[in-house]
């Protein structure tokens, strides 16, 4: 149980932060090219808002687990419920939801592990 705890927090860091490191860059994209312009409507900037909070949970979680997870996985379905499993569909989500699961088990290893074992007497 002692080595795979670190292994657990440190991949959902790692990969959360993979993940957040490549929603800057579409938001980069967004701006840049080939759009002459960033979105107008309120329909075309939810999506970007709703991954920045799946990006600011990922990073919250590295100080609150299940806070920050519970924020990126309530931000992603919200995320898909906005792009209605239109492509790329959800498919694309399963990536991004890696992370916080990964920061659920951190969290409830360390838990059971602060908690103990219980025992039958």
């Amino acid at each position: 149980m002692s080595v795979i705890l670190p292994v657990v927090r440190w991949t959902a860091r790692l990969f959360g932060l993979a993940v957040t490191v490549v929603f800057i860059l579409f938001i980069i994209g967004e701006f840049t090219q080939p759009h002459p312009h960033p979105p107008t409507t309120l329909q075309g900037w939810t999506g970007p808002i709703l991954l920045s909070f799946v990006s600011l949970g990922m990073i919250l979680a590295w100080f609150k687990e299940m806070s920050g997870a519970v924020l990126s996985i309530v931000a992603l379905f919200a995320y898909a419920n906005h792009i209605r499993f239109h492509p790329p569909g959800p498919f694309v989500l399963i990536l991004p939801a890696i992370p916080p699961v990964l920061f659920v088990l951190d969290w409830l290893l360390r838990r059971h592990r602060t908690l103990g074992p219980i025992s039958g007497n």
